[in-house]
C-alpha cells in the first residue's frame, strides 16, 4: 500500500505518484496524536544514539553538544528520511 500524489505545474501534464509507505508511518498511523508524538520522539532519539557514540546522550543538552557534528547530522537526518 502506499499514498497516491497528484502534482501538475501550468502547461504541464498531470503527474501522479504512488509513495510506498514504511513500516513505521503504517504502524503510526494507528496512533492517537499523543502516541504518536511519542513514538517519534522515540524513533529520533534512537537514531540520535545511533550516529552519536556513548551513552552519556541527554536530552536535555543541544545535539552539538552531545557530540553532533555537521557529518553526524547529515547522517541523522538521512537516517530518520530512511525510517519515514
Amino acid at each position: 500500500p502506499g499514498t497516491r500524489l497528484h502534482a501538475q505545474q501550468p502547461g504541464l501534464l498531470s503527474v501522479a505518484l504512488t509513495v510506498a509507505e514504511t513500516q513505521f508511518v503504517a504502524q503510526a498511523k494507528n496512533l492517537g496524536a499523543g502516541n504518536f508524538a511519542h513514538v517519534v520522539q522515540d524513533m529520533v532519539l534512537q537514531k540520535v544514539h545511533e550516529v552519536i557514540s556513548g551513552s552519556g546522550i541527554s536530552e536535555e543538552h543541544p545535539l552539538m553538544e552531545n557530540g553532533l557534528d555537521s557529518l553526524g547530522s547529515t547522517e541523522l537526518v538521512n537516517a530518520v528520511q530512511r525510517t519515514v
